[in-house]
């Protein structure tokens, strides 16, 4: 069983972990919406919505919520910007 002190320090690991993955993910995201290539990089994408599937999975919600926001709201941009392209 962990003691208060090794529990707080291991969310904030956690939280911190949080931050920087999502920032580095809607950075990417991001990029990859404002380069606008004739073709979306696939690979890419799914490798951004996978990410955001295990971070909500891993309990982002829970320790990192602004930044699984962000990050959800970064797909969802991108998913927008997809279907206009493809109309």
């Amino acid at each position: 069983m962990w003691t208060p002190r090794e529990r707080s320090i291991t969310l904030k690991l956690l939280e911190d972990g949080f931050h920087a993955h999502f920032s580095f993910l809607l950075a990417g995201i991001l990029f990859v919406s404002a380069v606008g290539c004739a073709r979306p990089p696939q690979g890419t994408i799914e490798r951004a919505r996978s990410a955001v599937a295990t971070a909500r999975a891993s309990g982002a919600a829970l320790y990192a919520p602004d930044s699984l926001a962000a990050a959800e709201r970064a797909i969802a941009a991108l998913e927008t910007e997809l279907s206009t392209r493809g109309k």
